[in-house]
């Protein structure tokens, strides 16, 4: 992720890459000669007192991101965090906490999603629909390919917060309004759980519906529909729309940058970017809006 965040930073204007740390010197030896990074620093501490930057991005493992932000945190500039913002709930509540003292605006989230080209031009789409909006997301997840591929076993046991918070999210990106009732269809019963869903009910009238395939095959999608329109993004990086009255989806031309670089990824840094210069800029996820998709994940899962 460090790779793909330096990659994309190392393009924009009025930016500059100037330091770098890591639990292993080589590492970020090699990311400062890949990027052209002026400084390599064996601590968060001696980097900012060395460059003073503007923004820290914060790129570690899961289990090592609490140690970062309270290193991160004791000093003056705005944080960037990779999702999530916390591996389980419990963890959720200690970051927010120690950030407690920094501005919500500089204190930012990583979800590259919200960014998809397909994301933003499906919520450009729904502009001017008026009428309910029924969310569907469908998540897979699996906690034996995730222990296969290396994560420790609490991050396993909390895979909805570490991966599944990307497919969640949608529900609050395309619906309006408070969440005002999560109904899960059953407990979460961890390694038995073969399908697991909830309904997600919200103030404007909007309705979320969740099913996640656990061990088993299901596409990563989303689809809204409204008495005018229906979007389906399936997979997520792409978008087709249909119109009541008419049968056929019309794909949807993604922005190509999303294709040069990782998807997401280069108009997220510019809106972090746009952020932490004063301005706004839209689907940039703060630090609450960050623990509000938490406290989703934990009213469907109940864990």
């Amino acid at each position: 992720m460090a790779q793909q965040h330096c990659r994309v930073l190392s393009q924009l204007q009025g930016v500059s890459l100037i330091g770098v740390t890591s639990r292993t010197r080589k590492r970020s030896e090699d990311l400062a000669e890949s990027y052209g990074i002026a400084g390599v620093y064996d601590t968060i501490d001696e980097m900012y007192q060395k460059t003073g930057a503007d923004l820290l991005l914060i790129t570690v493992k899961e289990l090592g991101l609490v140690d970062a932000v309270k290193a991160a945190a004791a000093h003056d500039w705005s944080l960037f965090l990779e999702k999530p913002a916390g591996y389980k709930m419990s963890v959720a509540i200690e970051i927010r906490d120690l950030l407690q003292g920094k501005s919500r605006h500089n204190v930012l989230v990583g979800l590259n999603r919200r960014h998809y080209s397909s994301t933003v031009l499906g919520l450009e789409e729904l502009k001017d629909v008026e009428g309910p909006r029924h969310i569907f997301v469908m998540d897979q997840q699996s906690l034996a390919g995730a222990r296969k591929i290396g994560h420790p076993e609490d991050v396993v046991n909390n895979l909805m917060y570490a991966n599944s918070i990307h497919t969640i999210d949608y529900l609050r990106v395309f619906g309006r309004g408070k969440i005002e009732k999560v109904v899960p269809d059953s407990n979460w019963k961890g390694e038995d759980t073969f399908v697991h869903g909830a309904n997600v009910y919200f103030s404007s009238g909007d309705i979320g519906r969740y099913e996640a395939i656990w061990g088993g095959p299901g596409p990563w999608s989303c689809f809204v529909t409204t008495a005018a329109k229906r979007l389906e993004m399936r997979p997520l990086e792409t978008l087709s729309v249909q119109v009541a009255g008419e049968r056929n989806l019309k794909s949807i031309e993604i922005d190509p940058i999303d294709l040069d670089f990782k998807a997401g990824f280069y108009r997220q840094a510019e809106a972090v970017i746009s952020v932490i210069r004063g301005n706004s800029a839209p689907g940039v996820m703060d630090i609450d809006q960050s623990f509000e998709t938490m406290e989703l994940i934990h009213a469907i899962y109940g864990i």
